[in-house]
């Protein structure tokens, strides 16, 4: 696991009702394998934290889009190529598949790995945790 993977799995295990045990996180692709995502906020949020280039975002939003939980949240590191392109076209993909904005936000952290802003980047994700809640 590098840096960035793991300093936003650090974040989720601040916030109440998160887990990332494999019981909430993998599900099935059918008789084809498995899957697990980051995290999960329990019985309620599907979480995916990503940093690396869009092309591997948007494989991570079809794990995020074909897990169970109705709610999604995409969270994303600058550190590659992240960009507020790289927001909106998640933010496109999602409402694609999802058709109803109210299951889904798509958050930019301030920090990463390497330059950790816990407080701020912490605060993104209640943010949008609220929102999903609302």
């Amino acid at each position: 696991m590098g840096q960035h993977d793991r300093y936003g799995k650090e974040l989720l295990l601040k916030i109440n009702n998160s887990s990332q045990n494999k019981e909430y996180c993998q599900f099935d692709y059918g008789d084809y394998g498995v899957a697990c995502i980051d995290g999960v906020i329990i019985d309620k949020v599907a979480i995916e934290i990503e940093s690396r280039v869009n092309k591997q975002i948007r494989g991570s939003l079809m794990d995020l889009i074909c897990h169970p939980y109705t709610q999604k949240l995409l969270i994303l590191m600058s550190v590659n190529s992240v960009s507020n392109n790289a927001v909106k076209q998640a933010e496109y993909i999602l409402e694609k598949f999802l058709n109803d904005t109210k299951n889904f936000k798509v958050v930019k952290l301030v920090g990463n790995g390497d330059h950790k802003k816990e407080h701020e980047d912490k605060n993104i994700i209640l943010d949008a945790l609220k929102y999903l809640n609302n």
